[in-house]
């Protein structure tokens, strides 16, 4: 499986994806830091990734376009009940990790 990260999570996230063997690409090394939402999508789509995302867009995207894909993957709900930093460095969890 394929990630790509949105622009609004932090690419700390990749190597910490990587580690638990997701192929995981952030959107700033293959596009324009201020690229619209539907060519991300577009791209995703192109090369068989998820989106991972806490924009709420990509959602309305798919549903207002009856798109097939690309999957999105909404992580905006656990970052607001603080369960998903958007940098993993935040996490305590992965805090604890990296000092063990």
């Amino acid at each position: 499986m394929n990630l790509l990260l949105d622009m609004n999570l932090s690419p700390a996230w990749k190597p910490l994806l990587e580690a638990h063997g997701w192929h995981t690409q952030h959107w700033s090394e293959v596009g324009a830091v201020n690229a619209a939402d539907a060519e991300i999508m577009a791209w995703a789509k192109a090369h068989g990734c998820y989106v991972i995302t806490n924009d709420l867009d990509f959602s309305a995207i798919l549903a207002a376009t009856w798109a097939s894909g690309p999957s999105v993957v909404q992580s905006g709900s656990a970052q607001r009940a603080g369960s998903c930093p958007r940098d993993p460095g935040q996490d305590p969890a992965v805090r604890a990790r990296r000092r063990a």
